[in-house]
């Protein structure tokens, strides 16, 4: 009775890994807004926004402060690119400004340090962080690379 109950479980667990590891890459691929090399330079009249950050950014697993500022912008003359990418450090974010600097932006927000204080909370969470390939092996979340970065 105890080797099926077992076996069931064995099953379970990996469907859920294999859950979590979708989860994992379908949340943190960029939004549809995410500025991609080439962005063609804006319209004759128009203004750009891109706003930079981690999830509070990105929207996918949070609110998006990005969403209502385009709904609000947009008819101004302001097209906005969502360049939030969930669970992303100040490392990782600076590994993506080339993306942020080619689209030729006249304004860029900036939102970026929840997840690397979360990085600092235990040898899992940092664990977590290294494992979605959010900082370097060597990267040692800490204030001062915080503001270095």
């Amino acid at each position: 009775m105890l080797l099926p109950l077992l076996l069931g479980l064995g099953t379970a667990g990996a469907g859920l890994l294999a859950l979590n590891a979708w989860a994992e890459r379908r949340l943190m691929r960029p939004d549809a807004r995410y500025p991609r090399p080439p962005v063609p330079p804006a319209a004759p009249g128009t203004r750009r926004l891109v706003c930079a950050g981690d999830s509070l950014t990105h929207g996918n697993m949070s609110a998006s402060y990005a969403t209502p500022l385009a709904a609000r912008l947009t008819p101004q003359g302001i097209e906005v690119f969502n360049a939030g990418i969930n669970a992303d450090l100040t490392y990782s974010l600076l590994r993506r400004l080339d993306d942020v600097i080619a689209a030729r932006p006249d304004f860029v927000t900036l939102l970026i340090g929840t997840n690397d204080v979360n990085a600092t909370l235990g040898p899992g969470q940092l664990r977590h962080y290294r494992r979605l390939r959010k900082m370097a092996s060597t990267e040692v979340p800490t204030p001062e690379a915080y503001r270095a970065n």
